[in-house]
């Protein structure tokens, strides 16, 4: 005779054989199900939470702080947001949808189409409810329409101040360009781009300021390793802003009075001092060397037809003074875009930045002066040749005899110089994202609902489903004589019509120390509701 045995562990159930005095197990069966209290806020909950805060947080850091945004840069920060918008959204897609079977379950519209195609995150499923679809699509249009938007935040700039290390600076060529010779190659580097397009108040190429229509200055710049050190770290589309104070090459034009300009006495007395006389096709230079930190020098071009070299020539000086200059380098080039003169004086600051400064050729056909450049530039190039880092210094030097020059160690050191890291400003800047609000309203959504559906879970806390419902939860609570309306759907999963699923809440507990809460199909009517404290299963 068989007979069932209840153990008192209600997950045992044996059917043994009572015939004969040894009772023998026929079937022994084993159930696995995990009864429980529902909490107000499970630890999924709380995780889905935690989770989507700090992907919020990290994306805030990615585009509104400075120094990251900068480092990363715009590539980096699409990847960084675009991986934190997908972890927020996986966190509020699970909680949108535990709300929706919430909801439906409480106002008892809950169909066994709308679990199916809710559980398996389906709009298209068959039979599924118009809410249930409009719930499913606005889950996947989410996604899409974030990763859109937060795209439409690219290209703005963001920068930051570096520190900026010990330097030399002085009379030095851009990197790549040629010294060689006798440095007139690099006068037309630096002049040219002046010459097509000249102007006043205005930086050109390089290191050229044409400060007025009588003044240009040509300013002192880093050895090539340090531009080059600074362009290496450069990503496409960076830039650095690099802003100090230098010494530059200034060349002035200063008229002369008639009464010397129409004096050949005047002109003849300058024949003996002046060291230098260059004659070429009607452009003649005359030079020489003068006090510290100046020159003077006259340049003329005339016809001798109908002018003279007194006529026509102008007075140029030359002398050392200082400019606070900025300059713009990117991994490719470096130009100067913004200069102004700190000395508006002609006194010279220190012995330090005299030079000797020889050698000049040009033209002028405009409205602007193109002279003053013209010299600045020259005389530039020509102390690089002579003097540069480049070059090979010269024993036999015309300035040898000048009072505090006495070796090339001295010119060296004064017409090249180590600057002080904090005496430079370097502004980095590069492509980020723009740090508007609408992309904080972008970033926030999936957080924000997280949290809202978490609420709405705590406030819907009666309702018998939780945290883990799906397909396990529905067979372990259905009554077995409700299953025959499902026959024929074991291989389609399809059925022909609606399919209505209630929850029956038994609040006292049975013999096996939990409250049953059973599933039944096909039956309509209000689900029961849970109380607090209670386990259930």
């Amino acid at each position: 005779m068989a007979s069932f045995n209840k153990q008192d562990d209600y997950n045992q159930l044996e059917l043994t054989d009572a015939s004969d005095n040894h009772q023998q197990p026929l079937i022994h069966l084993r159930t696995v199900g995990k009864p429980c209290s529902k909490p107000y806020i499970s630890g999924m909950d709380a995780a889905a939470i935690l989770v989507g805060l700090t992907a919020l947080i990290v994306a805030v850091i990615v585009v509104w702080n400075k120094s990251t945004a900068v480092t990363l840069g715009q590539t980096n920060q699409l990847v960084l947001v675009g991986f934190a918008l997908t972890i927020m959204g996986l966190c509020a897609q699970r909680q949108i949808i535990l709300v929706s079977l919430l909801l439906q379950v409480r106002l008892g519209q809950s169909t066994l189409q709308n679990f199916d195609a809710l559980l398996r995150n389906t709009a298209f499923a068959s039979h599924s409810s118009f809410l249930t679809r409009a719930i499913l699509l606005f889950l996947l249009a989410l996604p899409l329409g974030l990763s859109i938007a937060y795209k439409r935040f690219s290209g703005s700039r963001s920068a930051v101040y570096i520190r900026a290390q010990d330097s030399d600076w002085g009379f030095v060529t851009a990197p790549g360009w040629p010294s060689s010779g006798n440095g007139l190659l690099l006068a037309v580097n630096a002049y040219v781009p002046f010459w097509e397009d000249p102007a006043v108040n205005r930086t050109y190429g390089y290191n050229l300021f044409v400060v007025s229509n009588t003044t240009a200055a040509v300013l002192d710049t880093p050895f090539p390793n340090m531009i080059q050190g600074l362009q290496a770290r450069l990503r496409l589309g960076d830039s650095l802003q690099m802003k100090t104070t230098v010494n530059a090459t200034i060349s002035k034009n200063i008229n002369l009075p008639s009464s010397q300009q129409d004096d050949p006495a005047f002109w003849g007395s300058l024949s003996a001092d002046w060291m230098t006389k260059f004659f070429l096709y009607g452009f003649q230079l005359l030079e020489r060397y003068t006090d510290k930190n100046s020159s003077r020098i006259f340049l003329s071009i005339w016809d001798d037809a109908i002018t003279s070299f007194n006529s026509t020539a102008q007075q140029y000086v030359q002398s050392r003074q200082l400019c606070r200059g900025t300059w713009n380098i990117t991994s490719s080039n470096i130009t100067l875009v913004d200069a102004e003169m700190v000395q508006t004086s002609d006194q010279q600051p220190s012995d330090d930045q005299w030079v000797y400064i020889r050698h000049i050729v040009g033209l002028s056909n405009t409205t602007i002066n193109t002279f003053p450049p013209l010299v600045a530039s020259v005389v530039w190039a020509r102390m690089i040749a002579r003097w540069g880092i480049q070059s090979e210094p010269a024993r036999n030097f015309y300035g040898k005899n000048i009072p505090g020059v006495h070796d090339d160690a001295t010119m060296a050191a004064r017409v090249q110089y180590p600057k002080a890291g904090q005496d430079i400003s370097i502004r980095y800047e590069t492509v980020t994202l723009k740090r508007f609000g609408w992309l904080l309203f972008v970033l926030a959504i999936n957080p924000v609902l997280t949290v809202l559906s978490v609420i709405a879970q705590a406030l819907l806390y009666s309702t018998p489903l939780q945290q883990g419902f799906g397909l396990i939860s529905i067979l372990g609570g259905v009554k077995k004589d409700s299953l025959d309306v499902l026959k024929g759907a074991a291989l389609s999963g399809s059925l022909k019509r609606d399919v209505r699923v209630r929850f029956d809440v038994n609040a006292d507990s049975d013999n096996a120390g939990f409250s049953r809460v059973q599933v039944e199909l096909d039956v309509p009517g209000r689900s029961g509701l849970l109380k607090k404290r209670i386990l259930y299963g």
